[in-house]
């Protein structure tokens, strides 16, 4: 994800948490704000200053330290707008994943991979459990390296290792495959 995703998606945040706020008719701080977006609280004022020039918030003063942020119709509208750039952008993305995911399958099927031990947890777990189910691979799920580890020895095997697990755990084997490589091969 680059670094303007990033802050569209943090953006987004910061309108719905606003907009959860008034509908709750409970002040947030921007410190509340910057922890829910993920950014610093200067760059989280920023954006509210901008959204306050574009139209999109408007700012009640409830008292001398206490401000409520609501949004306005254009405001919603742009929620609206940037939810459905998100979800565009999401379905391309798993598109892409899903083909990436396939191939990597199809290449080791044809080097002989009968199994695959998915180590830790992954956000795109189902499209290996759907491309495994297509070309008759088993797939087995397992929070355990020692687990991992038994099955490893057998060449037919690839260990597959969730985004969550520790980097300085995998070891040096070729057969230990973090998710994140076959996602974004080149």
């Amino acid at each position: 994800m680059n670094e303007i995703q990033t802050t569209e998606d943090s953006e987004l945040i910061i309108l719905e948490t606003i907009q959860a706020s008034s509908r709750r008719n409970i002040p947030i701080t921007q410190r509340e704000l910057a922890e829910a977006g993920g950014l610093s609280l200067g760059m989280t004022n920023a954006i509210l200053k901008r959204f306050s020039d574009k139209g999109w918030l408007m700012l009640k003063k409830l008292n001398a330290r206490t401000i409520m942020y609501a949004l306005t119709p254009d405001g919603m509208n742009e929620i609206a707008r940037r939810t459905y750039r998100y979800f565009r952008r999401t379905a391309r993305l798993a598109n892409l994943y899903k083909e990436r995911i396939e191939n990597f399958i199809l290449h080791e099927k044809q080097k002989g991979l009968g199994r695959i031990i998915l180590l830790g947890i992954s956000d795109v777990e189902f499209l290996f459990e759907y491309a495994c189910e297509r070309h008759n691979i088993l797939l087995v799920h397992t929070t355990s390296e020692n687990q991992a580890e038994k099955f490893a020895a057998d060449k037919n095997t690839r260990i597959l290792i969730g985004e969550a697990f520790p980097k300085n755990k995998i070891p040096n084997n070729e057969s230990w495959i973090r998710i994140e490589s076959i996602l974004i091969e080149t």
